[in-house]
Parts: C-alpha cells; sequence; structure tokens
C-alpha cells in the first residue's frame, strides 16, 4: 500500500477547523482494507531522552505501509511502542493521539 498525507495547517488552540483549514489531501482511491491514519502533532513534537530531538515524520510515515497489513491491535501495540521508544525517560512533551480506521 502507498501512504497519501494530509497535513493540516498548525493551528493553537481555538475552534474547530473548517474544511478551508486543511491542507491539500493526495488523492487515490481507497479501497476494501485500506487504512486511515490521523495523528496529533503531539506525536510528532515528543522529544527523545537521548537526543533532545522531536520525532521525525518520516519515521513513522516509513513505517505506515507496512503496518497497515496488520492487524489493528498489532498496528496500535507497534505505533505505542514506536512513540515510547523515542521518548524513552523524556516527559510528556504534548498531547498524543493517534487513530487508524480500516476500510
Amino acid at each position: 500500500p502507498e501512504a497519501l498525507r494530509c497535513l493540516p495547517r498548525t493551528l493553537a488552540q481555538g475552534p474547530p477547523l473548517a474544511a478551508a483549514d486543511w491542507g491539500a489531501l493526495e488523492e487515490g482511491p481507497l479501497g476494501r482494507g485500506d487504512m486511515v491514519y490521523l495523528f496529533t502533532d503531539g506525536y510528532f513534537r515528543q522529544l527523545s531522552a537521548a537526543s533532545q530531538e522531536a520525532l521525525p515524520e518520516d519515521k513513522l510515515t516509513a513505517l505506515l505501509p507496512e503496518l497497515s497489513r496488520e492487524p489493528v491491535a498489532g498496528q496500535h501495540a507497534a505505533l505505542a511502542a514506536l512513540h515510547a521508544e523515542w521518548r524513552g525517560t523524556a516527559e510528556l512533551t504534548d498531547d498524543v493521539v493517534a487513530m487508524g480506521l480500516r476500510i
């Protein structure tokens, strides 16, 4: 599977986003069994205890096509493990929400 991305504009706390506030979605067909992932920016703002750097987005997006073939429970475990491994002993930097939807 190929990973398609939609990047929102960054907004601080405020009212719900209108459709015009979202970036362009890379178009592609969705078929039965495909996965759609949604993440808050907190997933990528997490600092590593080892490097004090934020989690690189490409570290996650490289994993998603392979991960999408796994059962959803396994995907959850892998995403949580990736974040926890990156975080190490560092305090949580931001809210972290990741959601996957199977079509």
